[in-house]
């Protein structure tokens, strides 16, 4: 066997060869190849290395800033307490701007009002004198598209015609003491059927407000016996869309929780609401739209203490 003169170039290059081809030990291979780097080539080598950690660096510190922040269950329950239905705040920011609002009554003859007030105003007409006239807001436009008698069905039906070729801003709606006549067969319907109208008046542009029936004289009208079931579809569905409501029903219960009391608030005995619960109607409207003022002749008498 040739013996190789580590001096010699022929010699070296041969010994790397046979490194490279690993028939020379371990320690060999690690000294030559210490051997061939040059401190130029050592320095390149560090300044790769400098560049990539640098650029692991900055990868790990925006992987850091983009983690998930984890809020205690107190922190939560704070913001879930906090939150206010979205159309409500979209209401009360138009009442704050100076460009003109069209506000839309419909449903049923608690927004008609008509034949039970005695030549009063009824909750709608209340409204207007306070938005139009008392809130100088004479650029608003407050239209009244109630129907006596009207079914969540009829409305859908009609609702083009009476909602949606005005293209409000914010649609008022009433309804439920006609549509419990169906009894439990109709809750599921009428279900869907108030969803449709809700969905299709926020597709069309505007916010819906619900403004919850109020407690009826029973015993004079059997046949809306279910009338309080209807009215927590109602609720189940505004709180599952988060869609803002006049509250008539929590609070007549409230103010006269005795049926008597109710039947005296009722034009007819029945169902139809007298002037002055008209009146009490629209203070709570005002009241939802943070617009009451005691001082107001609109508001004037509308709140009342429970006896």
């Amino acid at each position: 066997m040739r013996r190789l003169d580590l001096k010699s170039r022929d010699s070296q290059s041969r010994r790397r060869r046979l490194i490279h081809h690993n028939l020379l030990g371990k320690e060999a291979s690690r000294t030559e190849r210490g051997e061939q780097h040059s401190p130029a080539a050592g320095s390149e080598v560090d300044a790769v290395e400098q560049a990539t950690q640098a650029v692991l660096a900055t990868v790990s510190a925006r992987v850091d800033k983009v983690k998930p922040v984890v809020a205690s269950s107190s922190e939560m329950s704070t913001v879930v307490a906090s939150r206010r239905p979205a159309g409500l705040g979209t209401i009360l920011s138009l009442l704050r701007r100076k460009s003109p609002v069209t506000w839309l009554f419909t449903g049923d003859n608690i927004v008609q009002g008509a034949g039970c007030t005695d030549g009063r105003r009824s909750c709608v007409e209340l409204f207007a004198e306070r938005i139009r006239g008392e809130l100088r807001r004479a650029g608003d436009v407050v239209i009244n598209t109630g129907v006596s008698g009207d079914s969540a069905p009829q409305l859908l039906a009609t609702l083009k015609r009476r909602v949606l070729r005005y293209r409000p801003d914010v649609v008022a709606i009433s309804l439920g003491i006609n549509d419990c006549k169906a009894g439990t067969a109709g809750r599921e319907s009428f279900r869907s059927t108030m969803r449709e109208i809700l969905d299709r008046v926020r597709t069309a542009g505007g916010i819906p407000l619900v403004m919850l029936p109020h407690p009826i004289y029973v015993p004079a009208t059997r046949n809306r016996a279910d009338l309080r079931q209807y009215v927590e579809i109602l609720r189940q569905e505004i709180v599952r869309d988060e869609v803002p409501c006049v509250d008539q029903w929590t609070d007549w219960l409230q103010h006269w929780p005795d049926p008597v009391a109710t039947r005296g608030r009722l034009a007819d005995g029945r169902i139809q609401l007298n002037a002055a619960a008209h009146q009490h109607l629209a203070g709570l409207i005002f009241q939802t739209l943070q617009i009451f003022d005691s001082q107001s002749a609109a508001c004037f008498g509308s709140i009342v203490k429970s006896t």
